[in-house]
């Protein structure tokens, strides 16, 4: 069965004028979910870095995310989520992620990466089920 646990999202929005970046907008969240036998938290998150210097743009979001009942009661088990972003002059975005997982059970534990459109276009990915 797969649940999702935590998710980290990240958006950009650009312009360029005369090769150079002249607007600038990003918007994030991270979302830590409780599926009825699981209950996640934010250690961290937030957008850590911008620099739209020339013709491109460059922003990097992160999410960082514990709990103490996965899958029973105990240890601690982290996930922890990173995102860059870069805009380029053509309108086109080059993305990659950076995920790892310690504690009790993280082998278990997988993450999945992907682009979209919009910003919070996809389905509320915190589902209740054990």
């Amino acid at each position: 069965m797969d649940l999702d646990l935590a998710y980290t999202e990240g958006w950009i929005d650009w312009t360029t004028s005369g090769g150079e970046v002249d607007y600038v907008d990003w918007k994030w969240h991270a979302v830590p979910c409780d599926t009825g036998c699981s209950t996640w938290y934010i250690e961290d998150a937030g957008h850590n870095y911008s620099d739209f210097a020339g013709d491109t743009v460059e922003v990097k979001f992160h999410g960082d995310f514990y709990n103490y009942d996965f899958p029973s009661d105990g240890g601690r088990t982290e996930a922890h989520h990173r995102l860059w972003t870069t805009g380029n002059p053509d309108g086109s975005m080059d993305w990659t992620t950076d995920h790892w997982h310690s504690g009790e059970h993280a082998w278990s534990l997988r993450t999945d990466a992907g682009w979209f459109d919009k910003y919070d276009e996809h389905a509320n990915h915190c589902a209740q089920g054990c």
